[in-house]
């Protein structure tokens, strides 16, 4: 439906990084996620202390200034995709009153997920962060689905046929035992077994 609000995101659990050498800036940032209900902000304001933060606090999003002293946000970019796996997603949002295509170019490149120009629009800067977390979120989620999927792999290969033969009885243990580990309520375990005692 046109115009339908998306539905609401808690943000309280999601870690964000904000990167800018204007303290004013990071303030402003950290104060404005902040009364959006983020609970957990940290704000660099020296680039050169910029990746390590991002790796050690585990980042969900950050958001990132391109034009600083000593390290600039390309060269913050380009370190974070050297230091975190090739399949980790952690949407950077860049924050930057260079508004040359170059610029969005460059930073796109380089992995940057999303652009904005300042001053920043706050009602669309928070539509854009929570966008990107919502995709986070999904990756975070597939990510234990694989996790879970793996370990369901590696229970059923190590899995023993019973020493009296009974394959009906042995299936419903393994997609009980499987069920469990990717989290099912307990109806949908028993569905899962009686079905397979039918086949």
């Amino acid at each position: 439906m046109p115009g339908a609000p998306v539905v609401d995101l808690d943000v309280s659990d999601f870690r964000v990084i904000v990167i800018d050498d204007q303290v004013t800036n990071v303030e402003f940032l950290t104060a404005l996620l902040e009364r959006d209900g983020f609970r957990y902000v940290v704000g660099v304001s020296d680039p050169r202390r910029a990746l390590d933060t991002v790796v050690a606090e585990d980042a969900d999003l950050v958001l990132l200034d391109l034009m600083m002293p000593h390290v600039d946000g390309y060269e913050v970019l380009r370190g974070l995709r050297h230091a975190l796996p090739p399949d980790r997603f952690l949407p950077v949002l860049v924050m930057t009153a260079d508004a040359t295509p170059e610029a969005r170019r460059r930073a796109l490149e380089l992995g940057a997920t999303d652009f904005l120009t300042k001053p920043v629009n706050v009602l669309e800067a928070t539509l854009r962060i929570r966008n990107l977390l919502r995709t986070r979120r999904l990756q975070r989620a597939c990510d234990r689905l694989e996790g879970a999927l793996a370990a369901a792999i590696a229970l059923l290969a190590s899995a023993e046929a019973p020493p009296d033969g009974d394959d009906a009885c042995d299936g419903a243990r393994a997609v009980r035992a499987v069920a469990e580990r990717l989290g099912l309520d307990e109806a949908q375990v028993r569905r899962l077994e009686s079905a397979t005692r039918r086949r």
